[in-house]
């Protein structure tokens, strides 16, 4: 079976990494698939994660962000990028990975004007968002399926569109036991090798794992940062990941003088082997879908503090299999630290 795999995110992080992780996989099974994904600069990742997966891709023009500033050239330039996109390429089963719920909600009907038959991967509905005119019909349509990847998310989402929750299908994310840990790419091997010479000086190793922008903690987490460091030797703190305000989190931790012992790595690949030399995680994201990050921590049983935010806690139950602080608070984050 021929499936195609929409990807119309900007930028590179958990729920992209697992929507071409998934593509792998169902090419391993033997579906004949091809990604596409939006032509942007920002979104080399993407284009290097999907290369060395070795699976088929196309970098079309398919993000659904909004580009003008009236919603009737939106619409226009949806349609007619979309109608370019089946035709060309024959679609007619389609994964479509959401990160976000909000940008993409307009777009929805013309999935079914096509006529395509669509399982639509909600990766992350923070809030409750306002569908469009005609979206209830069209998530009823026996062709258009939803998943959600946690409870929080699948509850958010059955009000936002008003259909009964059993309408979403719950299917949390997961990890691969069985692969995880073995992609391998030269930015993790140099990044795992610092680390290394880190536990070798003895310095105990504080790291989170997303996209860098405030809406993952990135204040928080610095703010932490800045106090442990100057009370304790002993201590590094790590953020894994790239992201739009990761210049802005060098400026913070240079002004705080702090840029020796709070490292940002920018995006890796394997992320599970540079978490063996992790001593603690540390999640003090504001909403998440469901992290793979504190799945894979877990699997390693590294200790674990994270924010009370979204699903986190369907992940940690708190004081039993971590620590839960309350988002955006960061003097509970320091007293659970």
């Amino acid at each position: 079976m021929q499936l195609h795999v929409l990807i119309p995110s900007i930028g590179f992080g958990g729920a992209e990494k697992l929507a071409v992780d998934i593509a792998a996989e169902l090419q391993k099974k033997g579906f004949s698939v091809t990604v596409i994904f939006e032509d942007d600069k920002s979104n080399a990742e993407i284009k290097n994660y999907i290369i060395l997966k070795k699976i088929p891709f196309s970098n079309a023009g398919i993000s659904l962000k909004k580009k003008y500033n009236f919603k009737i050239l939106n619409l226009l330039h949806a349609f007619f990028t979309m109608f370019h996109i089946v035709k060309k390429y024959s679609i007619r089963n389609v994964i479509l990975h959401l990160p976000w719920n909000n940008v993409y909600n307009f777009q929805f009907w013309l999935f079914r004007i096509f006529r395509l038959k669509v399982i639509t991967v909600f990766h992350s509905t923070p809030t409750v968002f306002n569908p469009v005119k005609g979206l209830k019909t069209v998530v009823n349509n026996r062709n258009f399926k939803l998943v959600s990847v946690s409870q929080n998310n699948r509850e958010v989402l059955a009000q936002s569109l008003q259909v009964p929750q059993n309408h979403i299908n719950l299917i949390y994310n997961g990890i691969n036991i069985d692969t995880i840990g073995k992609t391998k790419d030269e930015r993790s091997s140099q990044v795992i090798d610092e680390l290394k010479q880190f536990k070798r000086n003895n310095y105990k190793i504080i790291a989170t794992i997303g996209r860098c922008e405030s809406v993952k903690g990135l204040h928080e987490f610095i703010h932490a940062a800045n106090k442990m460091i100057k009370d304790h030797n002993d201590v590094v703190f790590i953020w894994i990941g790239d992201g739009p305000e990761r210049e802005k989190g060098l400026m913070i931790a240079d002004k705080y003088q702090i840029t020796e012992r709070l490292l940002f790595t920018g995006n890796v690949f394997n992320v599970f082997e540079l978490l063996k030399s992790v001593d603690l995680m540390l999640f003090p994201t504001h909403m998440e879908g469901l992290s793979l990050a504190l799945l894979e921590a877990g699997l390693l049983e590294i200790p674990i503090i994270a924010s009370n935010a979204s699903s986190n806690p369907e992940v940690i139950e708190d004081h039993k299999t971590g620590l839960l602080f309350h988002v955006g608070d960061s003097c509970d984050l320091l007293d659970k630290l």
